[in-house]
């Protein structure tokens, strides 16, 4: 961490947070917005009705958001491994058919930390760790004793971040065809 943020706020999304969730969402996969690419904007124009909902994954309801000063800086998106099954059923009715294949993140009896995102311009000042923390706090709170996550074999630096926190490695998962870690912590 470099610098230090202004005032920084870490509280639940509301309905009028969704931009920012599906922004959330579709930063944890791609760096950047690739401009004109027709399977980001069509993954974009879904999560904007997944972040929506209230029944999905990636739902509003699901995300914690960091301002800075007032402006939006990032989000998490968490939830109980209790509701990932149905959840995720939902989720990708609503993405539609695809040949991918994914693994279950996540499992009864742990929160899962799926996607998180911080503004470039917000980035190395402890916002990213504030939200994991924020998240793993309000798991404790629900009663879970652990919480897990996955991290892309492509993005080391990420993987290391993770260790530092107290993560460690469960297994390999397969997520969207790719090769992806699964790492638990106790809380």
């Amino acid at each position: 961490m470099n610098r230090k943020p202004g005032d920084l706020t870490i509280r639940q999304a509301t309905v009028e947070d969704a931009p920012i969730v599906v922004w959330a969402s579709l930063a944890a996969l791609v760096d950047g917005e690739p401009e004109g690419d027709p399977v980001y904007d069509y993954y974009r124009s879904k999560a904007y009705e997944v972040c929506y909902r209230e029944d999905t994954l990636q739902s509003y309801r699901n995300a914690l958001v960091a301002e800075v000063d007032g402006a939006p800086a990032g989000a998490i998106i968490s939830y109980p491994g209790d509701i990932y099954e149905q959840s995720r059923k939902i989720t990708l009715e609503i993405y539609g058919p695809s040949d991918f294949r994914y693994d279950s993140e996540t499992f009864p009896g742990e929160y899962y930390l799926d996607s998180l995102a911080v503004k470039k311009e917000f980035r190395e000042m402890g916002i990213g760790t504030s939200l994991m923390e924020a998240a793993a706090k309000r798991a404790a709170q629900m009663g879970y004793s652990c919480v897990s996550l996955i991290v892309s074999d492509e993005k080391p630096y990420n993987r290391r971040m993770y260790e530092h926190l107290g993560f460690r490695a469960d297994g390999p998962v397969v997520f969207m065809d790719e090769p992806y870690t699964r790492m638990v912590k106790d809380i």
